[in-house]
């Protein structure tokens, strides 16, 4: 490609946000700044500065720097508010009491058996695995660990 061509296609970009930057502003401002052609138009200048820079202004260009008039259309985004909601006629909604649901599952004294058994066999693992043999560190690990379900069992379970 050639690199003249790709500056101007460069450059025509940079004037085209430019433009549509301003219609954006003029837009926000109600086009209070900038006189419009017509209904839906907005007219700016676009004035060639030092080195061939671009500049879109409100305002008519300087004597000393090129320039001319450009009329943009505004087109519309299509966006419209959202429509006001209509006062509301029937009877305020009451708030339902807060009924606690039941649990399908075993009661709490079926869990707490269930843990119990559990237990139970936790501790049967132990003194199987104490029995069998084990290094010094090992068996105070599981001493300490017989010693806090025998706890357990004792103060929790029949």
């Amino acid at each position: 490609m050639d690199t003249a061509t790709d500056t101007d296609r460069n450059r025509e970009r940079t004037e085209l946000r430019c433009a549509w930057a301003l219609v954006a502003v003029a837009a926000l401002l109600g086009g209070a700044h900038a006189p419009a052609a017509s209904a839906g138009q907005v007219q700016v200048y676009r004035c060639e500065g030092v080195e061939g820079a671009v500049e879109f202004r409100q305002k008519p260009c300087p004597l000393d720097q090129p320039g001319e008039a450009v009329t943009i259309e505004d087109h519309t985004t299509g966006w419209t508010p959202a429509p006001q909601a209509a006062e509301p006629t029937a009877a305020p909604k009451t708030k339902k009491k807060h009924t606690p649901k039941r649990r399908s599952g075993p009661s709490a004294s079926e869990r707490k058996q269930e843990t119990c058994g559990k237990k139970r066999d936790q501790l049967e693992d132990i003194n199987r695995t104490l029995r069998l043999g084990v290094n010094g560190r090992q068996s105070t690990n599981l001493r300490h660990r017989r010693r806090r379900l025998e706890d357990y069992l004792f103060h929790e379970c029949d």
